[in-house]
């Protein structure tokens, strides 16, 4: 069983490689700030293929001295000469001794109909030991559902624990021992036939 559909699917969808399409950017520009404090980075651009698409975004980020700190947070957006789009969005902050946070969502939209939205956010307490991720993924692919559900939460030295619910494939508890070893996956339900 594959947990991680999300590129095959991405595959399916747009039904061509958006950045083999792309040439050299229309417009783009940057700036850098770097001090004794750390270094700040800031980009924007757009991006036109030989073919007709396009890719376009903004983003940011940021590094304290001495890298107990940092940022980064951004969104995109792109169109494939054959109409497929992309749009999505991301942010992430950590700081050593306190923990991190990350945020993503995209949806893809493939000129065949075809089409998945996604997100997900993950966060960890370096003070308490704890964390979590979640996420989601749905959509269709040739007209039959896709998608899956999933929550983990985890405490320092115990290993994870979660749940994976996915559309026509199954559910699964799934354990992660301490230290990473071998995960343990139990099937809570019996996968279905698409419809």
């Amino acid at each position: 069983m594959s947990l991680n559909i999300r590129m095959m699917t991405l595959s399916l969808i747009i039904g061509s490689n958006f950045f083999s399409l792309l040439s050299t950017p229309a417009l783009a520009q940057r700036a850098y700030l770097s001090g004794p404090r750390g270094r700040l980075n800031y980009g924007r651009g757009t991006y036109y293929g030989p073919y007709g698409g396009y890719v376009r975004g903004a983003g940011a980020a940021g590094l304290a001295a001495g890298g107990n700190a940092g940022f980064a947070a951004g969104a995109h957006n792109a169109v494939a000469p054959n109409g497929s789009t992309f749009n999505g969005a991301h942010a992430g902050a950590f700081k050593r001794g306190v923990g991190f946070f990350n945020k993503n969502a995209y949806s893809v939209q493939g000129a065949n109909g075809n089409n998945l939205n996604h997100y997900s956010k993950s966060a960890y307490n370096a003070q308490t030991g704890k964390g979590f991720a979640e996420g989601a993924n749905s959509g269709t692919i040739n007209g039959k559902p896709v998608g899956d559900q999933y929550q983990f939460t985890g405490q320092k030295g115990e290993g994870l624990n979660g749940t994976v619910d996915t559309v026509n494939h199954g559910d699964y508890n799934v354990q992660v021992p301490a230290g990473g070893g071998k995960p343990v996956v139990t099937e809570t339900q019996t996968p279905t036939t698409s419809p």
